[in-house]
């Protein structure tokens, strides 16, 4: 049985040469077919600061497929804030236990926290803190909003 990969035309580097693209990266950041299309824009608000001992972010994911959700929440965050290497979180809110997300950054490990920990995401910045993030299923309202 023969496998085929999609090909992609070759791609010209000045006069003469040509670079093949039908070999798939293997660098995931370089494959965008490799991590789920989101559902719509991130569903994310964060406080001005962080700090230990308190929710930093409130998350409204679209569903419950950690593989979608994660990994949409690693891309989109916002840049200025950090980035998103690592996160934790219960499985039980979750459609089936994931230990790793496809994302633009490469495969990012997904940890498991006790259940009482449902509904809440920890989620670690690179070079930066341990965020806590609380998920919101039912409506994307933020706490000070009454």
């Amino acid at each position: 049985m023969r496998l085929s990969v999609p090909t992609r035309p070759f791609v010209g580097r000045g006069e003469g040469t040509m670079t093949d693209r039908s070999v798939p990266s293997r660098n995931p950041s370089r494959n965008p077919n490799r991590w789920p299309v989101a559902a719509g824009p991130l569903r994310l608000v964060l406080e001005d600061v962080f700090g230990p001992d308190k929710v930093d972010g409130w998350w409204h994911p679209y569903g419950t497929d950690l593989s979608r959700e994660g990994s949409h929440l690693i891309n989109a965050f916002p840049k200025q804030r950090g980035r998103i290497d690592r996160i934790a979180c219960s499985p039980g809110g979750w459609d089936e236990e994931v230990t790793f997300v496809f994302t633009e950054y490469g495969r990012i490990p997904i940890g498991t926290l006790p259940a009482e920990y449902r509904g809440v995401a920890l989620c670690r910045l690179v070079g930066g803190p341990i965020i806590r993030i609380q998920i919101m299923r039912d409506q994307f309202k933020h706490p000070s909003v009454r």
